[in-house]
């Protein structure tokens, strides 16, 4: 029999449970120094806080580009720039999360989805009114250059 590939709810725990399994066989072992073992929890925790941080710094560039891209639209002045980048940042953090989606639906990857697809439409707005603007100035200098 061909064991199943889909995991139900989330791997974080038994990821977790894994660790600590695995820091508990290390602190058993014979020969294990505790000095080692101590070194060992630093780094792990070091790096738990390295993830944390980095984490939360894509999340709030995130925010950053759709509150951009809403002061933008809500100012009148879209920006080309900024829709590409929430475009793209949407589909980079969106299309994982829909292909998994298939798979397996995780009510924890609805936020990710709202949130992918927000930047999508954000963006889309802000491009769609940058080329609108750029149509209305190309038509006003056309008329401003025409001999009379």
């Amino acid at each position: 029999m061909v064991p199943s590939t889909k995991h139900e709810g989330s791997s974080y725990p038994r990821r977790a449970a894994i660790l600590a399994a695995l820091v508990a066989s290390m602190a058993l072992l014979p020969g294990c120094n505790g000095r080692e073992l101590e070194r060992l929890l630093e780094a792990l925790v070091l790096l738990a806080i390295v993830l944390v941080v980095v984490h939360l710094v894509v999340w709030g560039a995130m925010v950053f580009v759709i509150v951009k891209n809403l002061v933008h639209l809500g100012r009148g002045k879209p920006s080309l720039g900024w829709g590409a980048t929430s475009i793209a940042m949407g589909a980079v953090t969106g299309l994982p999360a829909i292909v998994t989606g298939v798979e397996t639906f995780h009510p924890t990857a609805l936020g990710s989805l709202l949130l992918s697809g927000a930047l999508c439409f954000l963006g889309y707005k802000n491009v769609a009114g940058a080329r609108d603007l750029a149509r209305w100035r190309k038509l006003g200098d056309d008329d401003n250059h025409e001999p009379s």
